[in-house]
């Protein structure tokens, strides 16, 4: 349906550029109708290249929000179609199911990413230095590890319901200590800390450090670091879901509304 209805495209442009836009534009006027202000930044940031730097954290918010929320959507629609409790009964490993589900979901995600990234170049035109090996890197090892932290969430979304609502306000704070529009090191030390432990932060990292910085080891360090994390949070977050969902099932609200 999405390749065949053309205002689904026109929708997801505007989607976007609603989201994504205001974010840049903001970038642009604090540097400043001559840019007089872009020297503080760079000094902080390490680039004055400061339009680039905005667009990549805001459409790695977004991108990363949405493919980890896929989990949780999947399961919702499991859910909602009652079919459920039919999944939950075949030989197939359930979080298999759930991953499986919300991989195509990812997918789609995906390239709603790479088309707000081109809306926004097309509009403002920033300057990129790709390093192409780091940046499929990167690509791939955030979309494992959004996978991972989406299981890790999920099992929470299953046993209580209003997990759902808690876990998109985390997502939306983890954007301020990813340092989306601005570099981590503005922030308290515990801030930084915290932000460090969020794989949201390294893949704003990682991606700026193939496309901004042009530094190949920056981005390997970032795949490295996320594959750490996929690990991590992949085994809690199985571990994790099992109980829950056993918990689930035994008080009878695993197709409850």
């Amino acid at each position: 349906m999405q390749w065949r209805e053309g205002w689904m495209w026109q929708i997801g442009v505007l989607g976007a550029l609603t989201l994504t836009l205001p974010v840049v534009l903001n970038a642009r006027a604090l540097a400043g109708p001559d840019e007089s202000q872009a020297a503080r930044f760079a000094d902080l940031a390490g680039t004055d290249n400061y339009l680039a730097f905005a667009a990549i954290g805001i459409v790695v918010l977004a991108w990363v929000g949405t493919t980890m929320q896929s989990v949780s959507i999947a399961l919702a629609s499991e859910r909602n179609f009652g079919t459920l409790g039919v999944a939950w009964t075949t030989l197939t490993p359930r979080t298999l199911l759930l991953a499986a589900d919300a991989t195509g979901r990812a997918l789609t995600q995906t390239w709603f990413g790479v088309v707000m990234f081109l809306t926004l170049w097309v509009l403002v035109r920033f300057e990129l230095s790709v390093v192409p090996a780091g940046l499929v890197l990167v690509l791939v090892t955030s979309f494992i590890s959004s996978i991972a932290v989406g299981i890790f969430m999920v099992g929470f979304i299953l046993r209580y319901r209003g997990a759902s609502m808690l876990i998109g306000v985390a997502m939306l704070s983890s954007g301020i200590l990813a340092g989306i529009a601005y570099p981590t090191t503005v922030l308290p030390g515990w801030a930084q800390a915290v932000g460090h432990a969020l794989p949201v932060t390294w893949i704003a990292r990682g991606l700026r450090d193939a496309l901004v910085f042009g530094d190949a080891q920056g981005a390997y360090l970032a795949t490295a670091v996320l594959l750490g994390m996929t690990l991590v949070f992949g085994v809690v977050g199985w571990w994790l879901f099992g109980r829950l969902d056993r918990a689930t099932r035994r008080r009878g609200l695993l197709e409850a509304f």
